[in-house]
């Protein structure tokens, strides 16, 4: 179902939205964007119509039963986002790792040189501006990540200024703790409020001791994907599994179900290839690879399934499942 895939690709980031796809049922397959109160897209009644009535809230991925249907439901957001202001050498391994762990990296500076090596270290996207225009020129998001580790106290305040007024997921200043409580009088001063001021994470990271500019990004990851699983845990596609999902024959996983210390939670995705190829993870392992195996099959038969995979006792120990748990995962053909 091409169109669904198409839909959220172009999806304002400035909205919310419940993706539901159903998955046991005569109505296999079917899916829905619900936002605003409707539906976006069109979807079967009567039984989109008694789903409505349970969707909200929905602040996490869940399993609806509506009759003989099982509607897997879930809060949907972009790519996050991970904005980066200063290109300087802290920042590089900042960049690498965000990458690393998913986010969509735009790194804001206005000195060309340091903009080269932002991008050679893989930034997604480099604004080479002052970074009041840089980050006027961002597109409104719900899920974004600020750090803010420019050259000076005064480029700091700038940024600070700019970012606490837009949505953000979380906003944080490296600097020492003098230099902090300089930044937050400041602000204010300037007529922010107390609330506003503690919201940012001054100095930036975790307290581990960190010291090397590789020391410091996993300080500020760390922090970073701690709020991020916890207080703003939302599921997504991203751009490579979008492409694929328009574009490519491929079979989609997605976790309907997790119990017990089964590594990925409910919502993860996997987008599987004709030659095996997958993009994203659903946990690795001997689970990941019977999920594959699955998949490719499913290739074969045109037909979805729904695999249970349990990674307890004996039998998972001797295959090497070692975490534990139980997962639910949910596999459709796309595009076939």
């Amino acid at each position: 179902m091409s169109q669904f895939f198409e839909y959220i690709q172009h999806i304002s980031q400035s909205q919310s939205y419940i993706s539901a796809m159903v998955v046991e049922g005569p109505l296999t397959g079917a899916k829905s964007l619900f936002s605003d109160g409707r539906w976006v897209l069109p979807a079967p009644r009567p039984l989109f119509d008694q789903l409505a009535l349970r969707l909200l809230p929905c602040p996490a991925s869940r399993l609806v039963t509506i009759g003989e249907h099982k509607v897997f439901c879930e809060p949907l957001s972009d790519q996050p986002s991970l904005v980066i202001c200063g290109a300087g050498h802290v920042s590089m391994p900042m960049i690498r790792m965000g990458k690393m762990l998913g986010f969509h990296v735009t790194v804001i500076d206005d000195r060309a040189q340091f903009c080269s090596a932002a991008k050679a270290a893989g930034a997604d996207h480099v604004i080479c501006a002052p970074f009041n225009d840089g980050l006027a020129s961002l597109l409104p998001s719900q899920v974004r990540y600020f750090i803010c580790v420019t050259r000076g106290h005064a480029y700091d305040l700038e940024c600070l200024e700019q970012i606490l007024p837009m949505p953000h997921c979380y906003v944080g200043m490296m600097g020492s703790r003098v230099r902090a409580a300089k930044v937050a009088e400041t602000l204010l001063s300037q007529g922010f409020s107390q609330d506003q001021v503690d919201e940012i994470h001054m100095p930036i990271g975790l307290a581990i001791s960190a010291q090397t500019p590789e020391e410091i990004a996993v300080s500020v990851m760390a922090e970073i994907i701690s709020i991020k699983n916890t207080r703003f845990a939302s599921a997504f596609y991203s751009s490579d599994m979008l492409k694929a999902l328009c574009d490519s024959p491929c079979i989609l996983a997605v976790i309907l179900e997790r119990t017990g210390s089964a590594p990925r939670a409910a919502g993860t995705k996997m987008v599987v290839l004709p030659d095996g190829r997958c993009i994203g993870t659903v946990g690795g392992g001997i689970a990941e690879a019977r999920i594959t195996s699955l998949a490719l099959k499913c290739f074969e038969t045109r037909q979805s399934a729904v695999l249970e995979v349990s990674m307890n006792g004996q039998e998972a120990a001797r295959d090497g499942m070692v975490c534990g748990g139980h997962i639910k995962v949910y596999i459709e053909p796309e595009n076939l």
